[in-house]
């Protein structure tokens, strides 16, 4: 089973900075709630511009955090919110919600992996 973040990419984009790389990881993993409800708002009230903007911008820091199938969703969720395609929208978060929380829940219990 592939891991949630891939840790090794992730020490390479920090050139093996782990410091670092677990401030990224926290940071990002406390404001997930808030960077949700923004895409969440978006998708509701239809702002599709708004929503892909967002989607944009998130993709690009789960692919530096390496959160690979978390970066995959997001583009997907951009370019469906280019398509205004709602209902697969809706799916596709639901999907990044859970790999969200697999990677936080991975990062949490494998805390030695990237404290070493």
């Amino acid at each position: 089973m592939k891991k949630p973040i891939d840790i090794d990419d992730l020490l390479s984009r920090v050139s093996g900075n782990r410091e670092f790389a677990c401030r990224m990881l926290d940071s990002y993993f406390a404001n997930w709630m808030e960077r949700q409800e923004q895409l969440e708002y978006h998708l509701n009230h239809e702002n599709y511009d708004e929503l892909s903007d967002c989607a944009h911008q998130l993709k690009g820091i789960l692919g530096n955090l390496s959160i690979t199938k978390g970066f995959n969703l997001l583009n997907l969720i951009y370019s469906e919110a280019k398509l205004k395609n709602p209902r697969r929208i809706v799916t596709l978060l639901n999907k990044l919600k859970k790999e969200i929380r697999a990677a936080e829940t991975f990062y949490k219990e494998n805390h030695n992996l990237f404290h070493t």
